[in-house]
């Protein structure tokens, strides 16, 4: 049983999707009305807690991010953190002008804000923010599918909408429509095209299908159609009354009383512990003695009782016949709904059942807070709909969800009923946000299926049907249903087809569900699945829900379970949760007091959760202690000096010390530093992927490297993301790379490369002067030689971008740069070896009769005496030391 889409170009386009579209049971063929225009997909990386966008450099979900907010309301907050993010993002405006509020929704597992993108009050298709925050309002994962390559400037059409109705009315030629007519305009963007379109929308019965068809806005071209839902409908027998099969409209009073029915819990085949065969088969909807006993009496809780007739209208559950074949409403003059399975009102009675429970459960036992958003009232369902085919589906445009009747009557089997809708759930967590990028959404409603299922506890572990999903309706002639002891693994067992790749995500959650339980389980699941979006990949959605745990606390036995079952199906997590690991960094660990005399430190500590306090001991510093996140410590006298920070988070502390990790000179002792710096423009090309560029910096003096900072690297650039940055000396093969292709579609830059420097990564855009870490080490360079040709070398990895580097500059430090001897003393002697007896630095040189001139740094590793074979007397020819 097949719940979804048609075509892999459709899937291709779930990457993307808007969510106004049909989930169904198994897919049908694809219409030849359709028009599915292949659409690209970007190619993502991880790296620091992100999903990035290989293409534009940005972020596409945020992990852990740990930023505390500000603000008066819950908007207001997750603005706080975009504001301050914005570049990063890749939003083009800082003000967030072109963002829309879309919807909020708090539970104790915290709030998630959503935002969606507009130009000139127009909606970008795929434009949505969702920021999600813990229950200390600290942002804690992002959503991103802005589309941050849109500039569309004018937004008002050519052709008028009646027109594009029109055209949209000729394509499909709908006998009748069944719902009023839609047409939205909006931006419609795709790696392939941006356009201004109208999304006609047209509800027919025939042909039948909720009909999104995209009209250019601008040429009228009809460049996409596709059947995306169903709605509501009318009685056919009555194209006159709209509302003849439907329950909106009631005339009386209604009065909430409990009635109660026979429904198979959860179908007849788990109860029994049977396979399908014997008397436990479909037989074209007969029933039996043994079926009749599989049923259970449930009550029918807070039905409707208008005007003497009872109606399965709930607050939780809603019936409705909005399509073909139409069988009414089951109104009846009593409460009690005693049907069996050859009667239509079996399954009316158990849809209103297993939707009425699994939506208390949900709201009421979880805390989740889930209902349709788009009406009000309980979940709409039509038992007997899809015209009578062997296929199931929700609708997300109207909400309901509907359940056909080839094979077994899906409606007949709790897993289908609870699959389908589960699709509604995903919708309604999300507030529109259902994706179905790697099969997610049908993952999702194969796993509350099965949750349900599992937990009526009628197979063992040992037995198959343990892990079935749709143990009634498939498995069977009809079809193969599905499992969740799926052995295929996250990213490369997806073989792009959603029903199938779904099993790996309602495989590992289901695995999740054996290790910490059902309710455990279920409500990280819902609250997880409530922070992502439309863009969600399963990886994401398994970051959503290990955030879910962690914001509601879980034990770290807990946590420690659900990390290890999605990172061993291959989903990318931060690191485990637990006690912190301890690390830490400083701007400088050697400081020359004459020049200097205090220290920032940095923690760099690894903490899941996040770390609540850092204690430091700075042993020969001011303050002594602190309990600071970074504090800055001051040095006074000479020394070497150990430094230890002990972090603690919920689950505990760790401890690091760095011994001698500090050192500290002053006077003779300090190491003298040689600078130089160009000035000279060079231009950066647009054209031409690969090019490099060079600037050089020549160093007269020289001596042995003991530091190398790279300083007020200023320049322009239209996209940040294109620029590597390298330095190296001519007189050595040692090339150290300063950074990453980082910040995307980002420009300009101003920053310094130094090993104490600021931790990475770089901001984005990194224009702020201040020096950081490198990608490699800067001190690769130590113990060589200052003198010569510096040369920083930047590669432009990509076409279409260009700018210029305007000017950089070079420090470097060595032992010592002024050449002296004190107190040379050597003998006089007429032949043989000769030492001096004491040291002489590597830039002296000792002169002698025959004007033959050694250089002293010809004897380095003698460090404190040096010697020379000479038959005359060794003179110094040096100048004193100052």
């Amino acid at each position: 049983m097949m719940y979804a889409f048609r075509s892999l170009a459709l899937i291709i386009y779930l990457t993307f999707l808007i969510l106004s579209n049909v989930i169904a049971q198994k897919a049908p063929e694809v219409s030849n009305l359709e028009i599915l225009p292949e659409e690209a997909v970007d190619v993502h990386f991880f790296k620091d807690n992100m999903r990035i966008n290989e293409r534009t450099g940005h972020p596409i979900a945020l992990y852990q991010v740990n930023f505390p907010t500000a603000g008066d309301d819950y908007i207001e907050k997750a603005k706080s953190y975009l504001r301050a993010n914005y570049k990063r993002l890749g939003l083009q405006h800082a003000d967030l002008r072109d963002l829309k509020h879309h919807a909020t929704r708090s539970t104790n597992a915290g709030t998630v804000v959503r935002f969606r993108q507009h130009i000139n009050d127009v909606p970008v298709n795929k434009g949505e923010l969702t920021v999600s925050m813990d229950p200390n309002n600290m942002v804690q994962m992002v959503m991103n599918s802005y589309e941050t390559d849109v500039k569309w400037e004018d937004t008002s059409p050519r052709i008028a909408s009646d027109i594009a109705l029109a055209s949209a009315m000729s394509h499909i030629n709908p006998e009748r429509l069944i719902a009023p007519a839609k047409n939205n305009l909006m931006i419609y963007t795709s790696r392939s095209m941006t356009r201004l379109a109208y999304d006609v929308v047209l509800v027919s019965d025939s042909p039948v299908g909720d009909w999104h068809v995209y009209v250019d806005a601008l040429s009228g071209e009809i460049f996409k159609v596709e059947d995306m839902a169903y709605n509501c409908g009318h009685n056919h027998s009555d194209p006159k009354d709209k509302h003849a099969c439907c329950n909106h409209d009631k005339q009386s009073a209604s009065v909430p009383v409990d009635g109660s029915g026979m429904v198979f819990d959860p179908d007849p085949l788990s109860s029994n512990m049977v396979a399908y065969g014997g008397n436990y088969v479909d037989n074209g909807d007969n029933t039996n003695t043994d079926l009749d006993n599989s049923r259970f009496n449930v009550t029918l809780r807070d039905i409707d009782l208008t005007a003497g007739t009872y109606t399965l209208i709930g607050p939780w559950a809603e019936i409705v016949d909005s399509e073909s074949p139409n069988n009414g409403l089951y109104g009846q003059a009593t409460s009690t709904f005693n049907f069996n399975r050859m009667q239509d009102g079996f399954e009316a009675v158990n849809c209103y059942y297993h939707i009425d429970y699994l939506m208390r459960y949900i709201n009421d036992t979880l805390g989740c807070s889930i209902s349709p958003y788009q009406y009000s009232g309980g979940v709409r369902f039509d038992p007997h709909g899809l015209g009578g085919a062997d296929n199931s589906h929700y609708i997300t445009s109207t909400g309901q969800v509907a359940f056909g009747e080839g094979g077994v009557d899906d409606a007949e089997d709790s897993d289908v009923v609870h699959h389908e809708l589960g699709h509604g759930l995903h919708d309604w967590v999300t507030s529109g946000g259902l994706s179905q990028v790697n099969g997610l959404s049908e993952g999702c409603g194969d796993y509350i299926a099965q949750s349900y299922n599992r937990a009526v506890g009628s197979w063992d572990p040992s037995d198959p049907a343990y892990h079935w999903v749709f143990n009634w309706d498939g498995h069977n002639p009809f079809w193969n249903g599905r499992i969740t002891n799926y052995t295929a693994t996250y990213p490369g067992g997806l073989v792009g087809q959603i029903h199938t790749d779904g099993q790996i995500w309602s495989t590992c959650c289901m695995g999740l569900w054996d290790a910490i339980g059902q309710q455990r389980m279920d409500k990280i699941f819902y609250e997880g699945l409530g922070m992502t979006n439309g863009s969600s990949s399963q990886d994401d959605a398994a970051n959503a829900v290990y955030q879910a745990a962690l914001n509601l606390s879980y034990t770290s036995a807990e946590i420690s379970a659900i990390h290890a079952g999605f990172t061993s199906t291959g989903y990318t997590l931060p690191p485990l949760a637990g006690r912190p690991t301890a690390d830490f960094s400083a701007d400088f660990t050697t400081i020359c007091l004459d020049d200097i005399d205090s220290i920032s430190f940095f923690d760099q500590s690894i903490s899941s959760p996040a770390a609540t306090a850092w204690a430091w001991t700075f042993e020969g510093g001011t303050p002594a202690t602190s309990s600071a996140t970074d504090p800055v410590v001051t040095y006074t006298t000479e020394g070497t000096f150990d430094v230890t920070l002990i972090v603690t988070n919920i689950n505990g502390s760790d401890t690091v010390t760095f011994t001698d990790y500090i050192t500290t000179l002053q006077g003779t002792n300090c190491p003298s530093c040689l600078t130089g710096s160009n000035n000279t423009v060079i231009p950066i090309s647009s054209s031409g992927a690969g090019n490099v560029y060079e600037s050089t910096i020549t160093i007269a003096g020289g001596g042995t490297i003991t530091d190398v900072n790279v300083t007020n690297i200023t320049g322009e650039h239209t996209f940040l993301g294109d620029l590597i940055f390298y330095l190296l000396n001519e007189d050595s093969s040692i090339i150290v790379q300063l950074n990453d292709d980082v910040c995307g579609t980002d420009e300009d830059f101003n920053v310094g490369f130094d090993d104490e420097g600021l931790p990475l990564p770089l901001p984005c855009p990194y224009t702020d002067g201040q020096l950081y870490q490198t990608l490699q080490p800067l001190s690769a360079f130590d113990g060589e030689d200052a003198a010569g040709i510096w040369r920083l070398r930047i590669i432009d990895d990509a076409n279409l971008d260009g700018g210029e580097l305007q000017s950089w500059s070079l420090e470097i430090c060595v032992s010592n740069s002024n050449p002296c001897v004190t107190d040379l003393n050597l003998p006089t002697l007429s032949t043989g070896y000769h030492q001096a007896s004491n040291s002489i630095t590597s830039d002296a040189t000792i002169a002698m009769p025959d004007s033959v001139r050694l250089k002293a740094g010809n004897f380095v590793e003698l460090q404190n005496d040096f010697q020379v074979d000479s038959a005359a007397i060794l003179q110094v020819d040096i100048g004193p030391c100052d």
